[in-house]
């Protein structure tokens, strides 16, 4: 049973540890912040996976930054999104360059699934993003509207003016700058943690959610963590 216990700790250790602990823990000791709310953060925005980004709503994970770069390219090139939730299977995302296209497509989805004698999906034209299962959606990406890598830094309000797309995807950099936006906020009489809270966002109901989620993380990142570091 001890035997079981050890191993189940250390498994749980594993799922939590990460490549680019190192660099997150280098980054926050930077900035004078709490390496494991730098851990924590970077675990809740994208699991501590730098070649990934957040577009408009529309999440993309990459296995390197060369695929990251690409794809986001060419979502700017082609911006109209054409979405389906089928019933059954996984969602269909479509890109072209007009609006004309993507319905075009989405058109030609609905007349497929009545030939093959299916209910055909719904397809949604309010200004929201959800999408339940059988509805389909046309809607074109506001691409600056992006968040990038690591600690999904926002591109329009922080990236457009202080460096290229590429470097965004690179973690030193961008943990780099996600701490020192963390150590801003906290100049302000906050914690790290709720420093790390208004990195994310000032609104308060869209705050408390995040809070919400990121405390967990922060506690299970501390608990893994070497004492030394626990205690920073």
């Amino acid at each position: 049973m001890r035997a079981i216990a050890v191993i189940a700790l250390l498994f749980s250790h594993c799922a939590w540890a990460s490549q680019y602990d190192s660099l997150i823990d280098s980054a926050a000791r930077s900035k004078g912040i709490d390496p494991i709310v730098l851990r924590a953060l970077a675990q809740k925005e994208s699991g501590k996976h730098p070649w990934t980004f957040n577009c408009d709503g529309e999440g993309f994970y990459f296995q390197s930054k060369n695929q990251a770069v690409w794809a986001l390219w060419q979502i700017s090139q082609n911006p109209w999104m054409a979405k389906v939730r089928p019933l059954k299977g996984e969602t269909v995302r479509q890109f072209f360059s007009n609006r004309q296209a993507a319905i075009a497509f989405m058109n030609s989805y609905k007349a497929a699934q009545v030939r093959a004698g299916m209910q055909p999906i719904t397809v949604r034209n309010d200004n929201l993003k959800e999408l339940k299962a059988g509805q389909g959606r046309v809607r074109q990406l506001w691409v600056v509207n992006t968040d990038i890598g690591i600690a999904q830094v926002n591109y329009r309000f922080h990236g457009v003016s202080k460096a290229r797309v590429q470097q965004w995807f690179d973690p030193a950099y961008n943990l780099s700058y996600a701490a020192s936006e963390v150590a801003r906020h906290k100049s302000r009489g906050k914690s790290d943690i709720e420093a790390a809270g208004d990195y994310h966002s000032k609104t308060p109901s869209v705050r408390a959610i995040y809070m919400k989620a990121l405390l967990p993380i922060y506690q299970r990142e501390k608990a893994r963590a070497h004492p030394a570091l626990a205690s920073y």
